[in-house]
């Protein structure tokens, strides 16, 4: 990706949206961007790049000119899963995850530990948590 740009969007639910596309090259100087919005955490900002970069290297075509904002099906459900995997490797994620809970025994401060462990936010952790847990490692 050639530039990443942070602004505030109209629509207050886009976290991130991603174009490529000669027609960028005037306002970006690039034909691809990833714009994410700066009206959230860290932690999400992050995981909105991990997951439109799983856009660009799954579904974009450099032949062609491709666009992309959030919206729910099964190339979003593996972008979902990309970006889990990205921030929170799953063997990193298991030892962390033993680590923590012998001196944490609330799931909910567990989770929020996790969280500030791997900069990633608290939703993408539970979703982590159970991927580990349906993992043979």
């Amino acid at each position: 990706m050639s530039i990443l740009h942070t602004t505030k969007f109209n629509d207050y639910h886009i976290k991130a949206t991603i174009g490529i596309s000669n027609q960028l090259i005037n306002k970006y100087k690039s034909d691809k961007v990833i714009i994410l919005s700066n009206e959230y955490t860290d932690e999400e900002i992050l995981f909105s790049l991990c997951y439109e970069l799983a856009h660009y290297i799954y579904d974009s075509n450099p032949s062609n000119e491709y666009s992309h904002t959030y919206g729910i099906n099964d190339i979003e459900l593996r972008a979902i899963r990309f970006a889990d995997a990205l921030l929170m490797p799953i063997t990193s994620f298991k030892e962390a995850y033993t680590e923590l809970s012998h001196n944490i025994n609330d799931p909910v401060l567990l989770i929020h530990a996790l969280s500030n462990t791997f900069n990633a936010p608290q939703v993408a952790v539970q979703r982590r948590s159970k991927q580990m847990i349906n993992t043979k490692l």
